[in-house]
């Protein structure tokens, strides 16, 4: 099978995850219930709809796909909330719904828009979520702003779809590298040859420097001859496509995803290397973007803004294996070109940034 047919869903036994067995083998007071209870939804946030829900049935053939879905939701602290809450607070971000294409019926296509009503009201009873402006419809989308910046409604995506009363929709962040939508750049695209655990996985980017990060599909993850679905997260991480664990990575902020992007290209470039961080882990900017190095952001290329950034770069390539900064700066004396900043991009190129644009 070249990849997992979309399943049908009802509700099924459900699996918590090590750290929140270990919580509710706790012994409880009636007394001490309800604040149980709350303290529970917030360190676990979205799990509590995971065990009411069920998970989708599990096939034979689909067993490894779904498995360990509820490993996704990891514990988190008070101060580790607070974190993510005030990154999340002033991130420009969209809710993205849609209906996978291997779910449409062949005769009757369905529209999401037959959906947006009974969508806004199951975000508002699970997750304290509504949307500024309720959902616009965008094409075969529907699109919504989220009005509140809480943990619940941060991890509302986290599983990448949303049981409704008679389907299962995409539910995710909308793509953050296109020009004209005025969205943070909070996303990195992550490569794997080699297959990591939910756990492993956040252990890995907590290391280098993320509080919170959710695993979300590409539009297409089956391949050209498969089907443009978006697969579940934990699809994702269980499930290669062409041959590699490949995924996008969403962080509550344009600045957390700039600061673990930054934090890797240290790890890869330097001696002292990460333990945590497997070695085969890739992480590189959305397909649309670009990194400066100087200040450790990312920019869209075609940005007006971006027109006196773009111009202080040069491009350089193939570098022969194992050049190094030293080798490039070598090199350039002699040139009378002012010492450029030099980023080893690691697929043979390397980008030169100059103080100032260059004469025309």
């Amino acid at each position: 099978m070249r990849y997992p047919p979309t399943p049908h869903y009802q509700p099924s036994s459900y699996e918590p995850g090590q750290n929140e067995q270990e919580v509710a083998d706790t012994t409880i007071d009636d007394d001490d219930q309800e604040e149980y209870d709350a303290s529970t939804a917030l360190q676990f946030p979205g799990i509590r709809n995971l065990h009411d829900e069920g998970q989708p049935i599990l096939y034979r053939t689909m067993q490894r796909y779904w498995e360990r879905e509820a490993h996704l939701f990891e514990g988190f602290t008070a101060d580790d909330i607070a974190d993510i809450e005030r990154h999340f607070a002033d991130a420009k971000v969209r809710v993205q719904f849609s209906i996978n294409p291997s779910l449409q019926p062949p005769n009757d296509q369905l529209s999401i828009i037959n959906y947006r009503r009974e969508i806004e009201d199951v975000c508002q009873e699970r997750f304290g979520l509504t949307f500024r402006g309720g959902l616009l419809e965008h094409g075969q989308q529907l699109l919504g702003d989220p009005l509140q910046r809480t943990i619940q409604a941060w991890a509302a995506p986290r599983r990448g779809y949303l049981f409704l009363r008679d389907i299962s929709v995409v539910m995710i962040y909308q793509y953050a590298g296109v020009l004209d939508n005025g969205l943070s750049f909070h996303q990195l695209e992550y490569r794997n040859p080699s297959k990591t655990s939910p756990g492993d996985l956040m252990c890995a980017l907590r290391a280098l420097g993320a509080t919170d990060a959710i695993v979300q599909s590409h539009t297409r993850m089956s391949g050209t001859h498969g089907p443009r679905d978006h697969w579940a997260a934990i699809g994702c991480i269980n499930w290669p496509s062409e041959g590699h664990y490949r995924f996008r990575l969403v962080f509550p902020s344009q600045s957390m995803a700039e600061t673990v992007y930054a934090n890797f290209r240290q790890h890869m470039a330097g001696p002292d290397r990460l333990d945590l961080v497997p070695p085969s882990m890739k992480l590189t900017p959305l397909r649309d973007l670009c990194w400066d190095n100087p200040t450790s952001t990312f920019f869209h290329p075609h940005a007006t803004s971006a027109a006196t950034l773009v111009d202080t770069k040069v491009r350089i390539g193939r570098l022969p294996p194992l050049t190094t900064t030293d080798d490039i700066l070598a090199a350039l004396r002699g040139s009378h070109l002012p010492t450029p900043d030099v980023d080893i991009t690691g697929d043979g190129y390397a980008t030169l940034t100059f103080d100032t644009p260059a004469p025309p």
